[in-house]
């Protein structure tokens, strides 16, 4: 048997709820209505004990709601007798999910990631397959796919309802759940679903590209407006993903949300092929480049092809000379202006890495940050666009850290979740790169 702590994500209309591990990883499962405490809500996190049987289901014995009662996302209650009236000018109750219509929905099994278990994101309905599922469009802020191409672009978030600019997730629709549809965002215009042709047109079958087209045709009409306005929720307009945090407000930032980041941390040291890093970094020799750090940053999603290999080991020798001209214990807030400087062994070693094909600042910041992990911030491009993309990077992170107010939560923090072998800079990293993957 195993506790763990779960985010209700569903209600029945038999009273149970839906259930999926926090931080949408499995497992996930059905929460009895008669175990459930009062007043819970879809949202809440509660601390559940539950023990698979032999058909791999997981059964919840015990459950209760967690003391700071946070809902972490907004689930419309799924029912089957709630009507609309789609010509009213506003609406107390928001439509039912229909063809077109955005909502936010938990993708159990996006195309990209047959293993995935639930990601919340906006999308766009496109096709009901009988009662239980649709074929959705899934939207996304994360400009560029893992091998770095960029995605779609939506042409006007705002018109669809988004407050923040976003892009179209894929080239395929994804099959979602009836019951894993949430609250309405808006509807899509013509410019949206014309791109979501584009992009997934030799996807599509003949049923699916006629709903969009139909759907152009009607939404492109001089009522499109009155449409819009008839069916966009105001209180929705203004929901946005996570918004940017500032350097300055860091410390603060990992203060105020303590016990989060600590679960956090806690769930990546444990789970996340990511803290692998750190145990083969270690392993690696901290004046050479011997391949130990190549393996360290794969486990940070980066594919290294082999002509990037190739090429690393040519500059080898250099890379190593300048290395062994970096004290081993050197931390960003003690280094100097002349360790920062640009002919600095530091900063010459990141140009060499820099210059080779295919390199870029993730892969240089992780490949070097494996070799000097407390002097080296690594540039996540999930973290990098959570801190506003600014281009000076490492003085922003060495000015934050020389105040020493985040220095201090961040040393108390890894204190508390037993990971002293860890560098600050790897800790504040694997903090913001879960926050930052919470609700993209």
């Amino acid at each position: 048997m195993t506790h763990l702590t779960a985010i209700i994500t569903a209600r029945q209309l038999d009273g149970s709820f839906n259930w999926t591990r926090e931080g949408a990883k499995f497992p996930k499962g059905r929460l009895p209505a008669e175990i459930a405490p009062e007043g819970l809500d879809v949202g809440q996190r509660v601390r559940i004990l539950i023990q698979s049987n032999e058909r791999g289901e997981h059964l919840v014995s015990e459950c209760s709601l967690l003391e700071d009662g946070a809902t972490v996302a907004s689930f419309r209650t799924v029912t089957e007798s709630s009507s609309v009236n789609e010509n009213a000018q506003t609406h107390s109750t928001p439509p039912r999910p229909h063809s077109g219509s955005l909502h936010w929905v938990v993708i159990i099994n996006p195309l990209e990631n047959p293993l995935a278990e639930g990601k919340l994101r906006p999308a766009v309905l496109i096709e009901q397959s009988g009662v239980d599922s649709w074929k959705v469009m899934g939207l996304t802020t994360k400009h560029a796919y893992s091998d770095g191409s960029l995605r779609t672009p939506i042409p006007n978030h705002r018109a669809v309802g988004l407050s923040k600019e976003g892009f179209l997730w894929g080239d395929s629709l994804t099959r979602i759940t009836s019951d894993s549809i949430g609250d309405y965002i808006g509807e899509a215009d013509a410019p949206l679903l014309t791109e979501i042709i584009n992009i997934s047109r030799t996807n599509l079958d003949r049923d699916q590209l006629e709903i969009i087209r139909n759907l152009i045709q009607e939404r492109s009409t001089s009522g499109r407006a009155q449409f819009q306005s008839s069916l966009l929720s105001p209180r929705l307009i203004d929901r946005v993903s996570p918004s940017s945090i500032s350097f300055t407000d860091l410390g603060t930032f990992f203060q105020e949300n303590r016990t989060r980041v600590q679960q956090d941390l806690i769930n990546y040291f444990t789970t996340r092929s990511g803290r692998y890093f750190d145990i083969l970094s270690g392993h690696g020799n901290p004046w050479r480049f011997d391949g130990s750090e190549v393996a360290a940053a794969t486990c940070l999603s980066l594919e290294f092809r082999h002509h990037m290999i190739a090429s690393m080991m040519e500059i080898a020798p250099r890379l190593n000379e300048l290395l062994q001209q970096v004290p081993i214990d050197l931390t960003l807030w003690e280094a100097n202006d002349e360790d920062l400087e640009p002919n600095s062994p530091l900063c010459l070693m990141y140009g060499l890495l820099d210059d080779l094909p295919g390199f870029g600042s993730a892969y240089v910041s992780k490949l070097m940050a494996a070799k000097r992990p407390q002097l080296v911030p690594i540039r996540d491009k999930a973290v990098s666009e959570l801190l506003g993309n600014p281009v000076a990077w490492w003085s922003n992170w060495r000015a934050v850290l020389v105040q020493g107010q985040l220095r201090r939560v961040l040393v108390e923090i890894r204190s508390a979740c037993g990971l002293p072998h860890i560098s600050l800079l790897r800790i504040a990293d694997a903090a913001l790169w879960e926050y930052s993957q919470r609700d993209h």
